[in-house]
C-alpha cells in the first residue's frame, strides 16, 4: 500500500499568531514537493489548517528536509550500526573485531567492522542532532521577522 498526498511540513517561526508551514507533496510522510508556503492562524481541526497564503519560505522547505532527511539517515545510520555489531558477534566474544580468514585458517582483525561500527553511531548520533537543531535554530520567530509575516498575512487577505 502506498500512502500519498499533501501535507504540511516545515513548521517554523513559531509565534503567538501562528507559524510557518510549506504544503508539500509526500509519499509515505516524506516530503517531496514543496507547493506552497502559509502562515498558519488554526490548525485544529485535523484534516485542514487556516490561515494566509504566502510566497515560498526557504526556511520552512529547508527545515522540513532536514527534518525528513535526517530522521531517515538516523534509521539508516542505526540499522547499519546494529547490522555491524551483530556481525561482529558471529565469533562469539572472545572474537570481537576479527573475522575468520579462510585462507590462512585463522582469526584476523577485520578493521572495516572496527571502523564502520563508530562511524556509523557517529552518523547516526550527528542525523539527530540536525533534526533536533532544525527543532532549536529554526523553530522560533524573532521580532523583526513576526513583524514583516504579520505585515505579509494583512496585505494578501
Amino acid at each position: 500500500m502506498i500512502v500519498y498526498g499533501t501535507r504540511m511540513y516545515g513548521r517554523v517561526d513559531e509565534m503567538p499568531e501562528g507559524y510557518v508551514a510549506t504544503q508539500f507533496v509526500h509519499i509515505w510522510f516524506i516530503p517531496l514537493v514543496p507547493i506552497s508556503s502559509m502562515l498558519v492562524t488554526d490548525d485544529s481541526n485535523d484534516r485542514s489548517v487556516r490561515g494566509v497564503k504566502l510566497g515560498w519560505s526557504g526556511k520552512s522547505i529547508l527545515a522540513a528536509y532536514l527534518r525528513a532527511g535526517g530522521v531517515l539517515a538516523t534509521i539508516a545510520c542505526l540499522g547499519f550500526a546494529i547490522i555491524t555489531a551483530l556481525s561482529m558477534l558471529d565469533g562469539g566474544l572472545e572474537h570481537l573485531f576479527q573475522r575468520w580468514d579462510y585462507y590462512s585458517q585463522s582469526w584476523v582483525i577485520d578493521w572495516t567492522t572496527l571502523i564502520a561500527l563508530p562511524f556509523s553511531f557517529g552518523a547516526a548520533i550527528f542525523s539527530a542532532l540536525v533534526v533536533w537543531g532544525s527543532y532549536k535554530l529554526l523553530g522560533p520567530c524573532s521580532d523583526a521577522r513576526r513583524r514583516m509575516l504579520l505585515e505579509a498575512a494583512t496585505h494578501r487577505r
